[in-house]
């Protein structure tokens, strides 16, 4: 290994992974580092269950990527993460994107050979590598196996020219939302929320198109399962809950661990791409989900629309 080393592991949510992986490589090609992504979160919930990095990612493309600047993805190492330095500052890890960037121009920080950068979470980049950021996020690719699965469920639901929503009312969104208000009334929040969906979800009918929602709900449990039951009918909703259960996303995990409840991210990137491929987006404004989908409609001049519920209280 002639390079230093950056050590990346991406965690949290499938949007907060990606823009870790972005990061990564952004910073590998401006300090002239290789890079060795450690594993992936298949599961919000769950910080310890991971699959292999090449399980999720297309490695080959990234690889091209890397290679046009130089420096290389790691398929393997031959030393221990534990014992790797962690980018730090008064034993506290930097994980917001701004301090990494100032941390990094450090000399004592600049002459660690491997240096563990653990998760970017943050969306900062310096106005001048703003273009390289956005030109790696959108050439980020899946493993193949995620577009045959998104390839059949479009198929089998005839999803051509169709609108998506992404209906981001887990009980872990509601509780996201909750704190961010500093609102002590979770129900009454839950119910504006609702009618916020309602509203947009009444509007895109009304377009006589395909409503395809991207959502964990009915999939796992959730206090919400009952009110898009009842939506899903009402507008005729697809999703790809019935027919996802069908496949192997994660067949290099043990079988104790290979379960539903442990794929909520793995479920999310065939919602993703479905979702890009849709003639006209919904999300809301928070989730880094809908902002990646919105992202990717406005490069490619698709129309889109992210709810604010911040103003739902206004």
């Amino acid at each position: 290994m002639n390079n230093k080393i950056f050590i990346l592991e991406p965690r949290a949510g499938l949007c907060n992974q990606l823009n870790c992986i972005t990061i990564g490589i952004v910073l590998g090609i401006l300090y002239k580092r290789d890079l060795y992504f450690n594993g992936f979160q298949i599961d919000y919930m769950n910080e310890n269950i991971l699959t292999n990095f090449d399980n999720i990612i297309d490695v080959s493309k990234l690889k091209k990527i890397c290679k046009k600047y130089n420096i290389k993805i790691l398929d393997n190492i031959d030393f221990t993460i534990d014992d790797v330095p962690i980018l730090n500052t008064n034993n506290e890890i930097i994980n917001d994107t701004k301090d990494i960037f100032s941390y990094l121009s450090l000399e004592d920080n600049l002459n660690i050979h491997i240096l563990n950068l653990k998760n970017p979470i943050s969306t900062f980049i310096p106005d001048e590598h703003q273009e390289l950021y956005n030109n790696i996020k959108l050439n980020i690719k899946f493993n193949q196996k995620f577009y045959k699965i998104a390839k059949d469920i479009k198929k089998q639901y005839k999803l051509d020219n169709y609108c998506c929503v992404h209906l981001r009312m887990e009980d872990d969104a509601i509780d996201f939302i909750e704190k961010k208000m500093n609102k002590d009334n979770v129900e009454l929040i839950n119910d504006i929320y609702k009618q916020t969906y309602i509203q947009e979800l009444e509007r895109l009918f009304n377009l006589d198109l395909n409503i395809y929602v991207c959502t964990s709900l009915c999939m796992f449990e959730n206090k919400n399962n009952l009110f898009y039951k009842i939506i899903k009918k009402k507008y005729n909703l697809i999703d790809k809950n019935d027919i996802i259960k069908n496949y192997d996303l994660n067949n290099d995990l043990n079988n104790d661990l290979n379960n539903e409840h442990n794929q909520r991210e793995l479920y999310g990137i065939v919602d993703y791409i479905i979702a890009l491929d849709s003639e006209y987006f919904t999300g809301c404004d928070w989730s880094s989900f809908s902002i990646a989908i919105k992202n990717n409609h406005m490069h490619n001049n698709k129309m889109y629309n992210l709810l604010n519920i911040w103003n739902m209280w206004s």
